[in-house]
């Protein structure tokens, strides 16, 4: 599992390589700074998901554990699933995105991930609990790569360091606060509302990519800008 951990570790801190895009970014205008805005916040909203999904199960695992009458080994395939599935695909969620567009790969990638939050919320048995992490890990490919590749092409290419930096620093404001949100909502409602408030906040973020995003340029223009280079792991 350690393995499996450190190969997913790097791949949820993956960033692109900085190539230029072929279209301009927006020049400055009086739409210019509201749009990019907009766009940060769909992508730090996305992330924040992504990251709080990954590690607010660790405190949760003793409730689910009793709740569903599950051993270790069920536990473990229930956090191992999905981090195998997100370190599988992430680098084909990516080229998704290059190929198809940005947009269309945040809204997919987050109805799946809303799919598999249901799943595992409403699970009555191992296998629908793994079922729905392994949805949620195929969402989490597709959104990940594209969290920093709006980002790329909407800020200015002067300014792509400030958008790095406010990437990684939700990412790990998230991957901090998740096992407090794990553990808030076992000791208080339920372990499964860490789920279904996952899966209500991906329904939101899918919406509003679908609305923000639609500027952005979509196909081959983007073909090769968000092939991964991995940063260093962050998993023990």
């Amino acid at each position: 599992m350690s393995t499996i951990r450190r190969v997913v570790g790097g791949a949820l801190f993956h960033v692109p390589h900085p190539h230029r895009p072929e279209q301009p970014h927006s020049g400055p205008g009086p739409g210019a700074a509201a749009r990019t805005g907009a766009v940060t916040a769909v992508s730090a909203a996305a992330l924040f998901l992504l990251g709080v999904n990954t590690t607010g199960i660790n405190t949760a695992l003793r409730a689910i554990a009793a709740d569903l009458g599950v051993g270790t080994t069920a536990l473990g395939w229930a956090v191992g699933s999905y981090m195998l599935a997100v370190a599988a695909l992430v680098v084909l969620g990516g080229r998704l995105g290059d190929m198809a567009g940005h947009r269309f790969t945040l809204v997919t990638g987050s109805a799946v991930f809303a799919v598999g939050a249901v799943v595992a919320a409403a699970c009555d048995g191992e296998g629908m609990l793994i079922a729905g992490r392994v949805l949620q890990g195929v969402g989490a490919a597709a959104l990940m790569p594209s969290t920093m590749a709006v980002l790329r092409l909407t800020w200015p290419p002067e300014r792509q360091g400030v958008a790095l930096g406010l990437w990684g620093a939700v990412e790990g404001l998230a991957f901090a606060v998740g096992p407090l949100i794990g553990g808030a909502f076992t000791d208080g409602p339920s372990w499964r509302w860490l789920w279904w408030t996952g899966a209500v906040w991906a329904v939101l973020v899918g919406c509003a990519a679908a609305v923000v995003l639609r500027p952005l340029p979509r196909g081959p223009a983007n073909a090769g800008s968000t092939f991964p280079g991995c940063c260093c792991c962050r998993w023990g």
